[in-house]
């Protein structure tokens, strides 16, 4: 758990001290090791803190800068403390002997606010300068650490988690009913908003500057669009690309004593990063520690190109890396029970958008003795480090962009390897986003969407029709710069969320670092710079990621054109959800609130529409339907 919560005010002096307590107690979901506080006629700072990674046993938030002139609370977690302590002159038992919010400090120091682009990792910071009565906060590139604030009367309040600022008696609870409607109709979140009215989030990559002038709010970094890397061969880009991965999972196995630990699918992204890691750390005399999570061997969504269960691949990288200790566990969780759901909203103060889980014992068993402190996913791969022809959209801008003959020859090498015939990629590709493009209204966005959910008077007071339709067409009409397109991706991957992040507060005691290397910003800004054609050629997608892994991952799972569900276990939860669900469908119905957000005959017959054909999608729409109702009449309350 690290958290911190601050407020600033330029009207008559508060009583700081007693606010900053307030939240962080609100905040406190469990002890925390050590709590920091500062406090003056102008401002307050508070922090609560874990020990997670070397360093942090030194680490007393607050900082104050050796002149005075800044205060600075920071959530940091960094990959990059070697580069940063070359930079800053630091010898290494100097660097030993500090706390990441040390760093960061000292580069706040150094560089000003330009020292946002030498962090590497996830962080929210807040900077205070008590003679010049401004304050500086910022969050990292992707947002993985919130930071909300609100706003009132030349007086600021921001804290990690909502919970700290609504803490605070002044803070409303009124709900932003332009953010429900969104979160329902499956809108994408992109003006910092959150559930509630009055507050606030920054978004990824954003800071916030606030003084007696007002408060202002820029982005600080953007992947660049127009940047092309051109090298001289195949093996020259797979050379580099082999470098950047390697780097980034570098980054990111810097943490704790301990164990080292991947999540592995099977799929090619996170069997990438696992391959890596493993030599990496082999290196350093340790062994990684992959876990597999085996699917109930029940039913399953039927999805074209799709598995539920990963483990043959699992199984013959397990072959051939003696270098790696493999874990299969069982899919043994449950979902928690419908009297467990009003104790998730008031942790986290906003819906679920998949069903809750009860902490797994037998997984936890048999985890626990591992010591697992960091833990690795391939998340994120496919959004540009593995980019996907159709998923991306490729083919349907090379069409777009009449580009026919490289179009042909991709989508009949397409059609080559992943055997979808050439008929169905031409309508999928070319004719559908022609037939949307000509259509006002795009019909399958409101039968695949929580749109038709809504009552029709808070989709008349919210204007969501306009946005969700400017949504719909967007997503269905290629981009004519496609670059822009993945850049634009890669600068959205966190705008939508509005709750806490678990990575910063959690219940859970010992919790391991999630690290997600192939969403290092560093890997992306490489990977967007690519030509298209080291990314996706004769029919084969994620194309530079296969040939960087030839010879390290066994050529099945190093050439499989198959992917795995992006949650195997759900269908079963779902089975295991369904009478609850339904049971509170059914109560909720009579609930005067939510009657007035909801249109329930429609939801109704989406629930008898799904028992004939149940989909991912659907079944996921209705879970976040449900949830959002709950919520309703919890936060009413």
């Amino acid at each position: 758990m690290r958290a911190f919560a601050g407020l600033t005010n330029f009207a008559p002096a508060l009583d700081h001290e007693v606010a900053i307590h307030r939240m962080l107690s609100a905040m406190a979901l469990r002890p925390p090791d050590r709590r920091g506080l500062w406090a003056d006629g102008d401002a307050g700072l508070g922090t609560l803190f874990q020990n997670l990674v070397p360093g942090d046993g030194f680490d007393m938030q607050p900082l104050r800068s050796g002149t005075g002139a800044a205060l600075v609370a920071t959530t940091a977690l960094l990959n990059n403390r070697d580069e940063l302590a070359f930079k800053l002159g630091w010898t290494e038992v100097e660097a030993a002997a500090r706390a990441d919010s040390a760093f960061v400090l000292a580069a706040y120091e150094k560089w000003g606010e330009a020292c946002l682009l030498q962090l590497n990792g996830a962080f929210a910071l807040a900077v205070w300068h008590p003679r010049e009565r401004r304050l500086f906060c910022a969050v990292d590139p992707f947002g993985a650490h919130p930071l909300y604030f609100w706003q009132r009367s030349g007086r600021l309040a921001f804290a990690s988690t909502l919970r700290g600022l609504l803490a605070l008696p002044e803070v409303s609870r009124a709900l932003d009913e332009e953010t429900f409607a969104e979160h329902v109709a499956g809108v994408r979140h992109v003006s910092g908003r959150t559930f509630y009215r009055d507050i606030a989030r920054l978004n990824a990559a954003e800071s916030l500057h606030f003084s007696a002038s007002g408060i202002r709010r820029e982005r600080y970094w953007q992947p660049s669009p127009v940047r092309e890397l051109r090298l001289g061969s195949d093996s020259e880009y797979q050379e580099a690309f082999r470098a950047e991965l390697a780097g980034a999972v570098r980054r990111s196995l810097r943490g704790p004593p301990g164990q080292a630990g991947v999540l592995l699918s099977g799929g090619l992204d996170s069997s990438a990063v696992t391959v890596v890691a493993a030599r990496i750390l082999a290196e350093r005399g340790r062994r990684l520690q992959c876990i597999h999570a085996v699917p109930a061997a029940d039913g399953r969504y039927h999805a074209p190109q799709r598995q539920l269960d990963e483990t043959h691949y699992v199984r013959l990288l397990q072959a051939r890396s003696p270098e790696i200790d493999f874990h299969f566990l069982p899919a043994t969780s449950h979902v928690a029970p419908r009297d467990a759901w009003d104790g998730y909203f008031s942790d986290h103060l906003v819906p679920f958008s998949s069903l809750p889980l009860l902490r797994d014992r037998e997984r936890a068993a048999r985890l626990d003795p591992l010591g697992l402190r960091l833990m690795m996913t391939g998340v994120g791969g496919n959004t540009v480090v593995s980019l996907e022809a159709l998923d991306s959209g490729y083919l349907a801008h090379l069409a777009r962009s009449a580009r026919w003959l490289a179009w042909w020859r991709e989508a009949r090498g397409h059609s080559r390897v992943f055997g979808v015939p050439l008929r169905r990629l031409a309508r999928q590709t070319v004719l559908r986003p022609l037939g949307q493009a000509l259509r006002s209204t795009p019909g399958s966005a409101y039968r695949q969407s929580g749109f038709t959910l809504l009552h029709p008077s808070i989709r008349a007071r919210t204007g969501i029709e306009g946005r969700f339709l400017a949504q719909a067409r967007a997503a269905s009409r290629p981009a004519w710069d496609f670059r822009r397109l993945l850049a634009d991706r890669i600068a959205d991957g966190s705008l939508h969320q509005t709750g806490a992040s678990p990575s910063t507060i959690t219940r859970e005691p010992g919790s391991a670092i999630a690290a997600a290397p192939l969403c290092d910003r560093r890997l992306n800004e490489f990977c967007l710079a690519l030509p298209f054609e080291q990314q996706i050629r004769d029919g084969w997608d994620r194309r530079l990621l296969r040939e960087s892994m030839r010879g390290l991952l066994p050529d099945e799972v190093r050439l499989r054109v198959t992917r795995g569900f992006p949650q195997p276990s759900f269908q079963r939860h779902f089975a295991e959800a369904e009478p609850t669900l339904r049971t509170e469908l059914d109560r909720l119905a009579s609930s005067a609130i939510v009657a007035e957000y909801f249109d329930f005959p429609r939801l109704r017959a989406l629930w008898d529409t799904r028992n004939a054909n149940p989909t991912w999608g659907r079944d996921l729409l209705l879970v976040r339907a449900v949830a959002a109702a709950a919520f309703l009449e919890w936060w009413a309350k």
